[in-house]
């Protein structure tokens, strides 16, 4: 699960940059990943992850997926 977000201009070059989460599998266990890629030609700014806890994944009355961490 991928989501993608058009944020601030975070290395001052004069575009917005990309900010990514990505939910995985890391060791087992589900682990978010977030990325802040260049806006201007996409090299990575920076990143980090996190272990979550047991998730599950639930439809909202719209059809819309959502996540849930216990």
């Amino acid at each position: 699960l991928d989501r993608f977000l058009v944020g601030p201009d975070v290395d001052a070059d004069g575009c917005s940059d990309i900010f990514v989460a990505t939910m995985c599998m890391q060791d087992g266990r589900n682990a978010l990943y977030v990325d802040a890629l260049s806006g201007k030609d996409g090299h990575s700014l920076w990143w980090s992850n996190a272990p979550l806890g047991p998730t599950r994944f639930l439809l909202d009355a719209d059809g819309n997926l959502n996540l849930r961490s216990d």
